[in-house]
């Protein structure tokens, strides 16, 4: 394995531990301000592709699976693809070989990668607006500005 490669290997292991270590101290914040909130959620009232996944994650950490599943289902796939690249590059650098090859992925599979994505926010978005999952809406955004949804009880 390159040099380069080394230091890629270490970066993600790096990232993931910060990414880790940052979703335990969101969930133990004092308040529910600005920083448990993304931008898109603020500014628009809807929720963005991976509102309630910090929470999601830490329930993930702790074991409790409806939690998972309620807040953002998405985080127990991205949990497993987070292991299974750790794992990886981990076996990488005790190696001292890359396993597998670099990928090219074709312009079609990144174009079908992103409808997925937008087919998965699109569902996000319909759940928070027709179950009871108030705390991923912004009532005061631009949406409901437009949009008189009904209340949710």
């Amino acid at each position: 394995m390159t040099r380069n490669a080394v230091f890629i290997r270490l970066g993600i292991l790096l990232t993931v531990s910060v990414m880790v270590e940052q979703t335990l101290f969101m969930t133990q914040l004092p308040f529910p301000g600005m920083l448990t909130k993304s931008l898109f959620q603020r500014w628009a009232g809807l929720p963005c592709p991976l509102c309630g996944g910090t929470r999601a994650m830490n329930a993930l950490f702790h074991g409790d699976w409806h939690q998972v599943l309620y807040l953002n289902w998405l985080a127990l796939p991205a949990a497993i693809i987070g292991v299974v690249i750790v794992s990886v590059s981990v076996a990488e650098l005790l190696l001292r070989r890359a396993i597998f090859p670099r990928l090219n992925i074709s312009r079609r599979a990144w174009w079908s990668l992103a409808a997925v994505f937008l087919l998965l926010w699109g569902w996000q978005i319909y759940q928070s607006l027709h179950t009871p999952k108030p705390e991923l809406l912004n009532r005061r955004g631009w949406f409901f500005k437009f949009y008189k949804f009904p209340e949710i009880r």
